[in-house]
């Protein structure tokens, strides 16, 4: 649970907004892979071949078939995607973080690697919240997300913790 956590939260708004790249035949960027692609979670785990990418408003999660020769003890024999709604997604993801922070706090682990990424991630003023925001631009250009609901314990406009 906690390397995938971490991943999530350290790759988050690439998973949300970064689309699948062009590529013209050529192998995909390792740096995009090991942000998009679950099986380069790693930490000792097999993860399977699930890449996560979005358009901005839909995600696409697709299993993809082992494509070579490998020693693992599970291959991936078919591809599979799945198109959701991108905020669906996010607040999947957004809850398991949640649980996993909570997890670990209630075994009194505050500082883990994942609970410092989950922290930044959680105080960014732009973060897209559980609670449905409306996007805002403010005079200097920057872009805000304004929580419908207050008393979320998310930024607000004006950067405050509700």
């Amino acid at each position: 649970m906690h390397p995938l956590a971490h991943w999530f939260a350290w790759n988050f708004y690439r998973l949300l907004y970064e689309p699948l790249p062009e590529t013209q035949g050529r192998e995909l960027a390792l740096e995009w892979l090991m942000a998009h692609d679950m099986a380069y979670v790693g930490d000792g785990f097999l993860w399977p071949p699930v890449r996560i990418y979005s358009d901005g408003a839909r995600m696409t999660l697709r299993l993809n078939r082992t494509q070579v020769p490998n020693l693992d003890p599970v291959q991936y024999t078919n591809t599979a995607s799945v198109i959701l709604p991108i905020r669906v997604v996010e607040d999947q993801i957004l809850r398991f973080l949640k649980t996993c922070d909570t997890r670990l706090m209630d075994m009194g682990i505050k500082d883990s690697p994942f609970q410092v990424v989950y922290r930044e991630l959680d105080f960014e003023p732009w973060l897209v919240t559980l609670d449905k925001g409306k996007k805002k631009k403010s005079a200097n250009g920057e872009s805000t997300f304004i929580s419908e609901k207050s008393g979320t314990g998310r930024p607000s406009s004006n950067g405050d913790v509700e």
